[in-house]
């Protein structure tokens, strides 16, 4: 009995998330290079696919907070959320390394 009154719950609170992690923007690192705006108070998504071995991303400046997501099973990717904080510009860099090195490096403007 307690079964099927809390599988539909944990099937909703599963759903729920899937849905605001969709209705978040991803950026990965085929965005290097680009200037992102996320207004105070938003948040972004950063994702750094396996195929390298990425070093911590490097914030520059203090207008954002990162933080970074851990998941208990490797969905394939390092992940990030990128929460808006107070005015200014940040820079974020990583490097990647695989077959071949590769620098990924991303602007967030807060306005």
């Amino acid at each position: 009995m307690l079964i099927r009154t809390t599988l539909p719950a944990a099937i909703s609170l599963l759903l729920a998330g899937s849905a605001l992690a969709a209705a978040r923007p991803v950026i990965t690192e085929r965005d290097s290079g680009k200037t992102f705006r996320v207004s105070r108070g938003h948040e972004r998504t950063l994702r750094l696919s396996n195929r390298y071995v990425w070093t911590e991303p490097r914030v520059t400046g203090s207008a954002i907070r990162l933080i970074q997501v851990n998941y208990f099973v490797d969905p394939g990717f390092q992940e990030w959320t990128i929460r808006a904080r107070t005015r200014g510009t940040v820079g974020i860099s990583a490097v990647g390394d695989g077959d071949t090195r590769r620098r990924f490096r991303i602007r967030v403007i807060v306005p």
